[in-house]
């Protein structure tokens, strides 16, 4: 089955993973987060000095209304297309590692059930062999048998 990519999901998903994975812990993400705050409060200075009760004359008070636009204007399209990109690779790479581990997961408990079941049935042929053991020798062999049931996964 092909995996889907963030943006070919459903909108319902695509709503749970934004909110599961909010906030990358990633270094550029985090640099464009502060970048995005600064930038918004440089446009909050710029507001307060277009204000009538600032001491900025009044022939500056426009061009602090056009800048504190443009400022709040970069803040906007920085989160919409550089930051919102990083968190939608950061929610792709994070679905396809957890895939690839659980998948490996998956693949090591089976090799690791056929090594047990091999162990098994070669342990239950040694004790069909009464005439090669000794006594202890078939204690041995039972108690490890045992030992292996005792340790099989209750889920089977």
């Amino acid at each position: 089955m092909a995996r889907k990519h963030y943006s070919e999901m459903t909108p319902e998903r695509k709503k749970e993973l934004r909110k599961q994975y909010r906030n990358p812990p990633t270094r550029e993400y985090q640099q464009m987060r502060v970048l995005r705050v600064a930038l918004l409060c440089l446009a909050l200075l710029c507001a307060f000095a277009a204000s009538p009760i600032s001491f900025v004359p009044e022939a500056y008070r426009f061009a602090f209304v056009v800048i504190g636009n443009l400022l709040v204007l970069a803040a906007i399209l920085l989160d919409v297309f550089k930051m919102r990109s990083m968190r939608e690779e950061y929610i792709d790479e994070n679905l396809n590692k957890n895939r690839k581990e659980a998948t490996r997961a998956q693949k090591a408990y089976k090799q690791r059930l056929k090594e047990e079941a091999a162990a098994k049935v070669s342990l239950e042929e040694q004790l069909m062999n009464d005439e090669e053991l000794s006594y202890w020798e078939k204690l041995k062999l039972r108690a490890k048998l045992s030992a292996q049931e005792a340790q099989k996964d209750p889920r089977e």
